[in-house]
């Protein structure tokens, strides 16, 4: 098996059980502090190109996605993504801005 779909397998696991464990969760703390969350955002900026390729396709788990991708891209100094005030509350326009983040830098 490859680097690559090593590190997508592992992100699949975490993924589904960071979904599964953070569903009832409001608070954004809560769900940053899941173990699963916890370890891909260990993962570094490698996780991020899965991020956002879940969070284009999946249905699931928004509001852990976008609180991990904010938190890998604030640890590790790159340009938060920004989210117009029209977009700020509404979920699908929030994910849509981050959508298109992942374009712009490359990471879909």
């Amino acid at each position: 098996m490859s680097l690559a779909s090593e590190l997508e397998s592992k992100y699949a696991a975490l993924a589904a059980q960071a979904t599964d464990e953070t569903v009832s969760t409001a608070s954004v703390q809560v769900m940053l502090n899941n173990p699963s969350v916890q370890a891909i955002i260990g993962m570094g900026t490698d996780a991020l190109p899965l991020l956002f390729r879940d969070l284009r396709g999946s249905a699931r788990g928004y509001d852990w996605k976008m609180a991990t991708i904010a938190t890998i891209l604030k640890t590790h100094g790159l340009p938060p993504v920004r989210i117009s005030e029209e977009s700020k509350g509404v979920l699908r326009r929030m994910v849509w801005c981050y959508i298109g983040y992942g374009r712009a830098h490359s990471y879909l």
